[in-house]
Order: C-alpha cells, then structure tokens, then sequence
C-alpha cells in the first residue's frame, strides 16, 4: 500500500470524515423525497383522526359535567372529614387519579427498558473512546512509520538486482 493510500485511508477515518450520507455539518439538506413527504401526509391524518376521536369525547365530557351537578357526600374514612362535591367532581377526580396511577405503572414497567438503554449508552461512550484512542494510536503510528520512510536511504543498485 502506497503512502498516499494510508493517507486517504486516515483522513477517511478522521474527525473530518464524510458521513455515509455524504452530507457535513452545515451543508444544506436534500430536497424532500416522496417517502418523505408521504411521512408528513402520515402525521397529518393522525392528528386529523385524533381530533375526530377527542372532539366527541370533550363534548361528551361537557356535557356529562352540565347534566351532574348534584352534590355528592364524600366521606374519606378513616379521617373525620365528609366532602361535599359534583357528581361530575367525583368522576373526572376518579378518572384523573386512575389515569396517574396508571402512568406510574407504565413508567414502573418500563424500568428495565430504561436501565438497558443506559448500559447500552454506556458500552457506546466507552466504544467511541476506544475507536477515538486507536485512531490517535494509528495516526502516531502512521506518522512514525513516514519518518522512517524518509529516514532511509535510497537502495544501491547492487541490492536491487
């Protein structure tokens, strides 16, 4: 392999490396593909169907809290206290905590998945700084062997037959 083999291969794998999309930080991006504007046209139709689904629901919710406004006695036993409170009150507070706990529940579960993305995160850190040390070593080794190169004297004419 010839020496400016070696450099293009550094400077390929160097901090001013091209991408494998071709691009560098500050160049302009691609014009949009189909696939691209077909992603859009996605995300436009999910948030027009969930606005078909929340709009019923918000005013079924209204109306429900219009048509319940009786008071409820709530009594919180063990403690001495009884509450007066809507009817609508009592659901949308019983709906809202079920919602929380359900979300606490969620996130509980999901605490395994957490933990393996933060040791996957982990091993990638200490991954880079090990492919950032072997591309100093490489780049000191390379440097070295140049100097060698130069170093040497020309080949007599008597070696080389």
């Amino acid at each position: 392999m010839s020496r400016s083999d070696h450099e293009s291969d550094l400077r390929s794998i160097g901090a001013g490396a091209i991408p494998r999309n071709g691009l560098r930080f500050g160049d302009p991006p691609p014009a949009q593909s189909a696939s691209r504007r077909g992603r859009d046209t996605e995300g436009l139709r999910v948030k027009l169907v969930s606005w078909i689904i929340m709009l019923p629901l918000a005013l079924a919710a209204i109306a429900f809290a219009v048509t319940n406004r009786g008071a409820v006695e709530l009594d919180l036993w063990p403690l001495p206290f009884t509450v007066q409170l809507p009817v609508f009150a009592v659901a949308f507070l019983s709906l809202f905590v079920g919602f929380v706990f359900g979300g606490f529940v969620a996130w509980m579960s999901a605490g395994k998945a957490r933990r393996r993305a933060r040791a996957k995160a982990r091993e990638a850190e200490a991954a880079r700084r090990e492919l950032d040390m072997l591309r100093e070593k490489l780049a000191k080794m390379e440097a070295e062997a140049g100097a060698r190169d130069r170093a040497l004297p020309p080949p007599r004419a008597s070696d080389v037959a």
